[in-house]
């Protein structure tokens, strides 16, 4: 008996609740009914957007301007990430660097007493370090040619 009295008074519930949430929604659907055009009139007033070209107009300014700055931000990046990797590679290779010119020093002491023509025939040495460094040397060497 009991139990039914329970089921009767869950469907009368569940019931009472389905109503009182449509009668909600019929409130919601009226007020939105309402309240839209208000809103959609403060909108325009706010942003000055009055049309839907005057929207795509300001949209794809939006985007230029986005896009102008993710150039500028990936520009700036890309020059710090190589500015660190040549940091990065001038430690790394500088021991090698300095065991090389220890080693040349020695051989360029014994070609001194070699003759001209084998000093001339032997290929100039090249940091392999430091795209920068190689760049600015390139540059230099270009300008004291001219």
């Amino acid at each position: 008996d009991d139990d039914a009295d329970e089921k009767t008074t869950m469907k009368e519930k569940a019931t009472d609740a389905a109503n009182q949430m449509a009668g909600n929604l019929q409130k919601n659907i009226s007020t939105i009914q309402q309240e839209a055009p208000k809103l959609v009139q403060m909108g325009q007033e706010v942003t000055g957007i009055s049309s839907r070209e005057e929207l795509r107009a300001w949209v794809g300014e939006q985007l230029k301007l986005g896009t102008a700055c993710l150039t500028e931000f990936m520009k700036g990046y890309r020059s710090g990430r190589d500015d660190e990797v040549d940091k990065m590679l001038h430690e790394y290779f500088k021991d090698l660097d300095e065991e090389k010119n220890d080693k040349t020093t020695n051989a360029v002491d014994g070609a001194q007493t070699e003759s001209e023509d084998t000093d001339a025939r032997r290929p100039k040495q090249r940091r392999l370090w430091g795209r920068k460094e190689r760049r600015r040397a390139k540059g230099v060497s270009s300008k004291i040619g001219t």
